[in-house]
This record gives C-alpha cells, structure tokens and sequence, in this order.
C-alpha cells in the first residue's frame, strides 16, 4: 500500500494547486496512526461532530479548563468535551452541565436513548 501524503495549498502562486510535502510515515515507529484512526472512527460516529453552529461552550470553575458540548438539533447526539489547558500539569474542577441541553424544548421531555461513551 502507497504511503499517505500530506499536502498544502499555495495561494497567489501561478500554477495554483495542491503540492506534496514530505510523507506522514505511517508505518515508522512513533506515528499517530492509531490517534488519528481513533478520531475519525469518534467524528464518523457522532453526527453533532460534523456541525459547525452547535457548540455551546460550559461554566469551569478552573480558568485552566474549558469545556464545551456538541448537540445535533434533535438532541439524538449530545457530546460533552473537558480540555485541559495547562500541557504540563493536572487540573481539577467542576463543570455546570445546564439541563437544557439534555432535554427536547418542544415536549420539555428527558432525551433517553442513544447515550453512548464517546470511546465506543
């Protein structure tokens, strides 16, 4: 199998279009194969991944975490993301998950079904 390529777009360059860069080595000790094949098994799985206007950004008690949930319109996916911001430490607080985002403001009804780990 051909390895992968990576590519980039010039902008203002006669003869405009996509040029390969040096290649991703898929196959050479310490790539990001299996994270990168995670992820998009995790966004192939979550249609409210695939949406841009859906992200609602949640209250942290820690300044060092943000965190943010991703919702389809019909609340059939509800994904909630913690980041921490500190890359060389541990951090801990508290979330506030605001009860509106699990439940179908037409009916006021609890979404049931679906509720999966992300990691699935």
């Amino acid at each position: 199998m051909r390895e992968p390529r990576a590519f980039v777009r010039q902008r203002g360059v006669p003869g405009f279009g996509e040029i390969p860069v040096q290649g991703l080595g898929w196959n050479r000790s310490g790539n990001i194969k299996e994270l990168v094949t995670t992820v998009n098994r995790i966004r192939r799985a979550h249609p409210a991944l695939a949406l841009a206007r859906n992200i609602r950004f949640l209250e942290s008690s820690n300044p060092s975490i943000i965190a943010y949930a991703k919702i389809t319109p019909d609340l059939a996916d509800v994904l909630v993301m913690v980041v921490n911001l500190e890359p060389h430490s541990v951090q801990d607080g508290t979330i506030r998950l605001v009860p509106e985002l699990f439940y179908r403001a037409e009916r006021g009804k609890p979404v049931t079904g679906g509720v999966r780990p992300a990691m699935s």
